[in-house]
């Protein structure tokens, strides 16, 4: 994990991002959604071709 990226990602999304999931924006389940968000996008590539 970057935590440059990490860090800019939280500070962009704090703000509305909802009190009772304040828990994702942590390092460890963090990686782990961006680690989601990129799998679909591989997935809409290869389906589109």
């Amino acid at each position: 994990m970057e935590p440059f990226a990490w860090l800019k990602d939280v500070l962009e999304r704090i703000a509305t991002h909802p009190v009772n999931r304040l828990e994702e924006l942590q390092p460890a389940h963090w990686k782990q959604a961006q680690t989601k968000r990129q799998e679909p996008a591989a997935d809409q590539t290869l389906s589109d071709n």
